[in-house]
């Protein structure tokens, strides 16, 4: 039997009324939006560690709470820039195979870090405008599809060798 991987802890992103953004660890809640899944405490800490440690350029655990705006500006830009880098799916993208199968072209929407759904068609859709959104029903994206789908759009922006086409669309 095949166990289906669990994500109990996850990586919130979370603003400070000063506006800074900071990064919090806390249990995986569906209905509560996360930057990123994982199987441990330990493993979410690493990977904000690793992120604040590059963004903040400094090995000392004690950061002045009164930074100016232009600081926290530069700061929470170069946190986002780091967290573009973990999550694929914070935009909305179209992911097609490049040859047709059986056929037909096979499509996967990928609506930011929220639904997503598959979809098979004989026409080559190559503009967001091509798109129609009505016959299509959109799922939840939940941990395991989220993680499933943030490595799959990594791979795939990764292959030499293309077998799929990815699509940035707009989508209402």
């Amino acid at each position: 039997q095949i166990q289906k991987p669990f994500y109990p802890f996850c990586i919130y992103q979370v603003k400070t009324q000063s506006g800074r953004i900071i990064l919090k660890i806390g249990k995986t809640d569906p209905k509560r939006k996360a930057l990123f899944y994982t199987k441990t405490k330990n493993e979410a800490q690493n990977i904000i560690d690793s992120m604040v440690k590059k963004v903040t350029k400094t090995k000392y655990a004690y950061k002045d709470p009164n930074l100016i705006d232009t600081e926290v500006k530069k700061q929470n830009l170069d946190l986002l820039s780091e967290i573009s880098k973990l999550v694929a799916t914070s935009k909305n993208y179209l992911i097609r195979s490049a040859d047709l199968v059986d056929g037909k072209y096979h499509y996967i929407i990928i609506k930011g870090n929220k639904s997503y759904a598959k979809f098979q068609t004989e026409k080559e859709i190559t503009k967001s405008t091509e798109l129609n959104l009505k016959n299509i029903k959109l799922k939840n994206i939940g941990p395991r599809e989220f993680m499933s789908i943030n490595h799959s759009l990594k791979w795939i922006k990764n292959q030499k060798v293309k077998t799929d086409k990815i699509l940035e669309i707009k989508i209402k």
